[in-house]
């Protein structure tokens, strides 16, 4: 299942109506280097972070299982995020790479 669909479950279960969840623009450059490519995950992740996060701060408190739901997401994204970090590290490099 995935985001949008699992935000609009746990609203609809607590009487909440979700607005349209429209498809936006594409955000692939169409590179095809991997370092290239792998930068772009980066991008990617924190722009979708932000809503998590704002998602997140809404339901805190108040409707404990859309918090939980957030939550899970923004876990998702920041392990996603870490393991593109430790991708585009040199071999034996310990240091962030991005952000």
């Amino acid at each position: 299942m995935n985001n949008c669909q699992l935000v609009s479950k746990q609203a609809s279960r607590v009487g909440h109506r979700c607005p349209s969840l429209g498809i936006g623009p594409l955000l692939d450059s169409r590179k095809t280097d991997t370092q290239a490519t792998l930068l772009e995950s980066m991008e990617t992740e924190a722009k979708v972070l932000a809503p998590d996060k704002e998602l997140h701060a809404a339901a805190e408190g108040k409707l404990v299982a859309l918090e939980e739901c957030a939550r899970q997401m923004i876990y998702a994204a920041e392990v996603h995020a870490s393991e593109v970090d430790k991708m585009l590290r040199r071999p034996g490099a310990v240091e962030r790479q991005s952000r």
